[in-house]
């Protein structure tokens, strides 16, 4: 390492790897907003359950990602583009794909079945120099004698 840190080298077995890390930022770095989404259906939120969620690129340079998810049809998500921050919605299926869901909880029956656990949401891009964390996608369906 240099003394000023901008400059690290180290040695692996396939070899000698050189990081610049003073230019780090020069590159395009991929940073979900949240690693977290929680979407609700009941009496307050009446309609489709949609949450948006901004990536933005920390670095420098040209930044597409892909969402890799197997979401079946209880979840659908959008992703939108452009120069700044990109947006990728989600929304909740209230039904129409034959989801079934149980009230007061993350369990829904249809071409797969969950048993409660979140969606895990993978973000990857061909051009960042960084692997962000998953996204879990947390749903609940409330009905209106449920409390909390």
């Amino acid at each position: 390492m240099t003394g000023d840190g901008s400059q690290v080298w180290g040695l692996s077995d396939s070899g000698l790897v050189h990081m610049p890390l003073g230019d780090l930022y020069n590159y395009p770095i991929l940073a979900p907003e949240t690693t977290e989404v929680f979407l609700a259906m009941d009496d307050c939120n009446h309609g489709v359950a949609t949450g948006a969620l901004n990536v933005d690129n920390l670095g420098k340079g040209k930044l597409t990602f892909s969402v890799a998810t197997n979401t079946g049809s209880a979840l659908v998500y959008k992703q939108s583009s452009g120069l700044g921050a990109r947006t990728i919605t989600f929304s909740m299926e209230p039904g129409r794909s034959g989801v079934v869901r149980q009230a007061g909880t993350n369990i829904w029956t249809a071409a797969g079945t969950s048993q409660g656990t979140p969606f895990n949401i993978t973000l990857s891009s061909p051009e960042a120099i960084n692997i962000p964390n998953m996204i879990r996608v947390y749903m609940n369906y409330r009905q209106s004698d449920q409390r909390a």
